[in-house]
């Protein structure tokens, strides 16, 4: 089998973000690739990150792919973040608010913003009243994920927005390729010419090429420490208010160091066994279908209403209370 490298290549320039199809095989038959936002949909954040990037506020766009019939609708709010609902800043008093960090598995591509499963959950735990018995009687789910994001990336997004967000809970959706180093790419892309990379290129000259400056750029060692210090960072700011979701689909060969880092940075770890995301929960390059973001929704809402019993506060700040 060959080695377990997935790359999501982001770049600057006229199309804001290209993620460059550069993938190896996730297994001998699935892949992980992840695709490009539409044109002029990304800007520029004020990050510590040379090329930490966000999706543009209030997009409404179409995004269409070559290798998928179907059209899905990339909507963001007035902040940025993916669907159309707007959340009041500050916080209410009576809103338990969950930020869902991740990538383009998060973000939702090739669905629309009512198929994703940040969305899902939201109506799943409004429906049963999830927290009211500590006088809280909203559940916003806001879905923070971007398309090519690593662990250092996520962990950026929440660092900018959290003051402003205050979320009472962070769920978190990491997978093994989550352990790249975004950054590293896009500054070898840049260097390389961004004009030599598109939605469609997977020339095997120009991905060993990558392969080579990426391998002087940094190593496997370097990335894995920088995105275990970014979770390190989150979980010491929140503790077991951090559940990072790892189903063992998508885990692979970090399994083990997200379970060390667990034991060490003591937030909630929930790995789902092997053999749930195939056939139709699933496309072709294992990003989940509708079938696949409900049962990710599922897990996640029995989760937290059956063996989480400690997820919410006991009772609303008392400054907060009538």
């Amino acid at each position: 089998m060959p080695a377990l490298q997935v790359r999501s290549l982001v770049i600057a320039g006229e199309i804001i973000v290209i993620i460059a199809l550069v993938a190896m095989y996730l297994s001998c038959t699935h892949p992980i690739l992840v695709h490009p936002l539409a044109r002029n949909a990304v800007s520029s954040s004020s990050s510590r990150y040379k090329y930490f990037y966000e999706p543009t506020q209030n997009l409404e766009d179409i995004g269409t792919h070559e290798f998928d019939s179907g059209r899905a609708a990339y909507r963001t709010s007035v902040a940025g973040f993916r669907g159309g609902s707007n959340y009041d800043i500050p916080k209410p008093a009576d809103t338990f608010r969950i930020i869902t960090l991740g990538d383009s598995f998060t973000f939702g591509v090739y669905l629309d913003s009512d198929e994703t499963f940040p969305f899902l959950l939201e109506q799943k735990l409004n429906r049963v009243g999830f927290c009211g018995a500590a006088g809280y009687k909203h559940i916003e789910v806001v879905n923070f994920g971007v398309p090519g994001y690593d662990i250092p990336y996520a962990a950026e997004r929440l660092r900018l927005h959290e003051n402003d967000y205050q979320p009472d809970l962070i769920v978190w959706f990491i997978k093994h390729d989550d352990f790249g180093s975004t950054e590293t790419s896009r500054a070898v892309l840049q260097a390389m010419g961004e004009g030599r990379f598109n939605s469609a290129t997977a020339d095997p000259a120009l991905v060993a090429e990558f392969d080579r400056h990426m391998a002087e750029a940094t190593s496997p060692e370097a990335s894995k420490a920088a995105a275990l210090d970014a979770l390190h960072n989150v979980a010491a700011q929140y503790g077991k208010s951090l559940l990072v979701y790892a189903p063992q689909d998508f885990t692979l060969d970090i399994l083990p160091v997200l379970t060390a880092a667990q034991e060490e940075y003591d937030f909630q770890l929930f790995t789902p066994p092997k053999h749930i995301f195939k056939g139709d929960r699933v496309h072709f390059d294992s990003h989940p279908t509708l079938q696949g973001t409900q049962t990710i929704a599922d897990h996640l809402f029995r989760y937290l209403i059956e063996q989480n019993p400690t997820a919410c506060p006991s009772a609303l700040p008392a400054t907060k209370k009538k």
